[in-house]
């Protein structure tokens, strides 16, 4: 088969670009063709070598030119693709739908996949879903939404979580992180996203580390992440930053950011809304237990209590509370840290991933190229 995927280049640094990456990858050795358009707009640098360590072909559609509409369509009736596979963009389904009205007989299925329980993502699959032949989640709480609320048949609808493949030589990653959070006397906490108030609630790692503080935890605060909250949260935390409690990292690449997680004990979410994020399934791989809110998607798939901690959305009192209680129970962290990487070993595995997707394919016309 002829798969077209289209990316933002904006989210270049998200799991949703990661995401497709790796689906690519597999596809590709399936046997399918794949073309991935990347939609520039301007307003973030071209990111060069992630996208050229993309599998297939790699298309770059200036959105600001001149004649782009009409470069898209002779790209789309250059690949002829059969399916072609929407993240985030409007302009991304808009494009497609034209060259397809254009297309004097040939067709394609366009297929939506929903990243997250944001309401973009929703609203975009309700304005959307009589032009959309199917659509895929990442987590089961986004298929309850999108078949429940939204009304998309069930039979147009399929599962294809996150997946997460470990570098290797990875050994021992849980008996080192225990080893180094006794002899630290501290317990390690990562915070992996954008530091944005939109979605991702990152003002709440101020009032959270200030609690920690408050009530006596000894604790060393990872944030790996930039956005248009750094400055204000640098300021507030300054005294905290000072004697490194708190570390900002900025933008980490994985490797640096694997090495990270070797040695951290939770992983921090605040976010109103949540996928099974990237950074989520790559923490819970290297033993971090999930301190997460209960709007998170990944609240459908962890236990409570047994394999993550949930919290009410700015509820970071409750959350301070909850990490209080862990730190003081080595042996309860480390037993939910086993079971967390048990979870991402038996459902969140690159092959299950592509099987997930071949049945999606299987559904959609056919494994066969």
């Amino acid at each position: 088969m002829r798969i077209l995927g289209i990316l933002d280049n904006r989210f270049y640094l998200s799991g949703v670009n990661a995401y497709w990456g790796s689906m690519a990858r597999a596809l590709e050795n399936l046997g399918h063709r794949v073309h991935t358009l990347v939609l520039d707009d301007g307003s973030c640098p071209w990111n060069a070598r992630f996208f050229d360590a993309l599998a297939g072909q790699i298309h770059r559609l200036q959105t600001e030119q001149a004649l782009m509409r009409t470069r898209a369509e002779s790209l789309f009736q250059e690949i002829q693709p059969d399916i072609v596979i929407h993240h985030y963009s409007d302009l991304g389904m808009d494009l497609s739908g034209r060259a397809r009205s254009n297309a004097h007989g040939s067709g394609w299925k366009d297929v939506y996949i929903c990243h997250s329980d944001d309401p973009d993502h929703y609203n975009r699959v309700e304005n959307r879903k009589a032009d959309l032949s199917h659509v895929i989640c990442v987590s089961e709480a986004c298929r309850e939404h999108v078949v429940g609320t939204i009304g998309v048949h069930p039979e147009n609808t399929s599962l294809a979580r996150y997946s997460f493949m470990p570098p290797r030589g990875d050994g021992d990653v849980l008996g080192r992180k225990i080893c180094v959070a006794k002899a630290s006397g501290r317990i390690g906490i990562l915070y992996a996203g954008r530091l944005e108030s939109y979605q991702k609630r990152a003002g709440d790692l101020a009032p959270f580390a200030e609690s920690l503080k408050r009530l006596g935890v000894p604790f060393r605060l990872h944030i790996a992440g930039s956005g248009s909250l750094s400055e204000g949260l640098r300021k507030r935390l300054s005294s905290l930053v000072s004697d490194e409690t708190v570390i900002f990292h900025g933008y980490l690449a994985p490797d640096r950011l694997f090495r990270l997680m070797e040695n951290t004990d939770v992983y921090l979410s605040f976010s109103e809304f949540e996928g099974l994020s990237t950074s989520l399934v790559q923490a819970m791989h290297y033993g971090l237990v999930p301190l997460v809110t209960r709007t998170n998607s990944g609240s459908d798939f962890l236990a409570p209590g047994k394999e993550a901690l949930f919290f009410e959305a700015g509820d970071t009192e409750a959350a301070a509370g909850l990490l209080k209680d862990l730190f003081s129970d080595c042996q309860r962290r480390r037993l939910m840290a086993c079971r967390a990487a048990e979870k991402i070993v038996r459902h969140c595995s690159p092959e299950n991933t592509v099987l997930q997707f071949s049945a999606f394919l299987d559904r959609m016309g056919g494994l066969c190229p």
